[in-house]
């Protein structure tokens, strides 16, 4: 699923290279981490945050048919810990999505 993630947010992206997906298991399930260049936070959130609604939805998906609970949280590069997702305009309120 990581690797689906990465490819996925490389094809929306502009700074490909600055893409990494980092995937942490824990007892709850798989939390992935997904680090864009800052440039790019808007263009994977998506207006009204419809782009990374559109790829939890996807995630989910495929976590359910894995047996699996999985959440997905894009992280600026360089701010590691800090996540920014977006629900409705608020392009800095910070929540995860399980499955």
């Amino acid at each position: 699923m990581r690797d689906f993630i990465e490819f996925v947010t490389k094809k929306i992206v502009e700074r490909r290279d600055d893409v990494h997906v980092r995937e942490i298991e824990s007892d709850e399930g798989v939390r992935f981490e997904v680090h864009v260049h800052p440039e790019d936070i808007g263009r994977l959130i998506g207006r009204n945050g419809r782009t990374i609604k559109a790829l939890r939805v996807l995630v989910n998906t495929a976590a359910v048919k894995q047996g699996v609970n999985a959440t997905l949280e894009v992280v600026e590069q360089g701010n590691a810990g800090t996540s920014t997702t977006a629900e409705g305009a608020d392009a800095a309120h910070t929540e995860e999505h399980t499955a």
